[in-house]
């Protein structure tokens, strides 16, 4: 270990998570030496050593919904992509059928710890997958419109 390491706190889970970090670097386990990716899904090259994964156990924060309701928004807002127009049924078959994904006008972030709120169909909007992940990228969140722009463009 480094020194820079030796003056850390010295808990289980802190001198396992550099241990591992430490063996990594160690066996040379980089993201390049992993896996090298083509077209074609037969020809991918296998890792030259094992890959490596970790189960990790962590506290996170969570937001509490009743599924029932979440149920009922997205059947008040269609199976429609309100950004493409896209119904899932139309694209994969039976498995789509019905799939849409609700996504919050009025971002989650902007709650405040322990703070709840009613919440209508009207804060969310319908959008497929493609869009929602989109969405998440843009500045402003909730501008449907901005990101319908980028598909017209």
């Amino acid at each position: 270990m480094s020194q820079a390491g030796q003056g850390r706190h010295k808990c289980a889970i802190c001198a396992y998570s550099r241990g591992f970090r430490d063996y990594v670097e160690e066996q040379a386990l980089y993201k390049e030496d992993l896996i090298t990716y083509s077209n074609d899904r037969d020809s991918v090259e296998r890792p030259p050593r094992d890959l490596i994964e970790i189960k990790r156990f962590g506290h996170h924060r969570r937001l509490e919904r009743d599924p029932s309701i979440v149920r009922q928004i997205k059947k008040s807002l269609g199976d429609s992509c309100e950004c493409c127009g896209i119904r899932m049924e139309d694209r994969y078959g039976e498995i789509g059928s019905g799939y849409i994904e609700a996504h919050h006008l009025i971002p989650l972030s902007k709650l405040a710890e322990g703070e709840s709120r009613p919440v209508a169909a009207g804060d969310f909007a319908a959008l497929c997958p493609n869009c929602h992940r989109m969405i998440h990228r843009l500045e402003d969140v909730s501008n449907i419109e901005q990101l319908r722009q980028l598909l017209r463009e």
